[in-house]
This record gives structure tokens, C-alpha cells and sequence, in this order.
């Protein structure tokens, strides 16, 4: 073979492109529940508040994502759509809105969760039962512009 009539390519290892950064929690959010565990959350009741507080653990890919996620996220806990009972007990135009702060992840992923949910007023005995069941709220991660994202229900059992 002649010297002209060889072909040389150039090789270059260049690592495969894959997405470090997101804009915002909406390209990932259908994702979430399999990507995370929860120990089974508590319910209490202290003066006229309800506080649901439980630990989640994300996997090392969702923890990224929510690491790398540019606009902020948040998370709240809302009554299921069917609990007429605990709407009349939550004061709604007190409900809280929590920022998602990655900051206070504890090694291994570990994140707390603590909601404090206003009541109307001092529950009766039967409303206190009704309150403390994790099974009649909903947990909602929200966008940046507060909008929800994801729906969850686990507050009465936990993820496994």
C-alpha cells in the first residue's frame, strides 16, 4: 500500500455524555417514589397543630438529581381528596409550603421530614383519631413555581 492511498482517523476518548444538571424537578418527578424510602411517619397532635414527621432515604441517583436541580422544590402534605372531616379541622389558608434544602441531608441520604399542619381549633377526642391517621393525608412534592408534581400516599405506612 502506498503512502497515499492510507487513511488515518483521529480517536478520541470522550466520555459519554450524560445530563449532570437539571432545570427543574419536573424531569424527574415521576421517578421519586421508586426512588425512596421512608421509615413510617408519626402523627402527634401539640396544642392546635398536627406535626407528621418521618425520615426518607434517597437513592444515590435521585439524590443527585435533586442535588443538581437549579430552580428550587418544595414539599407539603394536603388532605385526600375523600376527608371532608379533616378539611373542616385544617385551617387550608395556614398550610405550609417547605423548601426541599439538600443541605441538611445526613450521610447516606438520610433526610428528615417535619410538616406542622394549623388547626381550627382544639380537636374533640374523636376528631384527634381522625387527624392522627397518616392514611387520610397526601404528600406532594411541588416545582419552583409551587405547582405539584407528584402525589404520594404513604403517610400510613412508609415506603418500603
Amino acid at each position: 500500500m502506498s503512502e497515499r492511498s492510507r487513511c488515518y482517523f483521529k480517536i478520541e476518548n470522550k466520555p459519554i455524555s450524560k445530563k449532570t444538571g437539571y432545570t427543574s424537578i419536573e424531569e424527574y418527578a415521576a421517578n421519586i417514589g421508586t426512588n425512596m424510602s421512608t421509615d413510617k411517619p408519626k402523627v402527634k397532635i401539640y396544642n392546635q397543630q398536627v406535626v407528621i414527621s418521618f425520615k426518607a432515604t434517597f437513592s444515590r441517583e435521585l439524590e443527585k438529581k435533586l442535588q443538581h436541580t437549579k430552580k428550587p422544590s418544595y414539599y407539603t402534605v394536603r388532605s385526600k381528596t375523600d376527608q371532608t372531616n379533616l378539611d373542616r379541622l385544617i385551617d387550608k389558608n395556614k398550610l405550609p409550603l417547605f423548601r426541599n434544602d439538600l443541605k441538611t441531608l445526613a450521610k447516606g441520604g438520610n433526610y428528615q421530614y417535619k410538616i406542622v399542619l394549623p388547626l381550627k381549633k382544639q380537636p374533640s377526642a374523636k376528631e384527634k383519631q381522625i387527624l392522627m391517621d397518616g392514611g387520610n393525608y397526601e404528600f406532594l412534592f411541588l416545582n419552583e413555581h409551587k405547582k405539584v408534581v407528584n402525589v404520594m400516599d404513604f403517610l400510613d405506612i412508609g415506603l418500603p
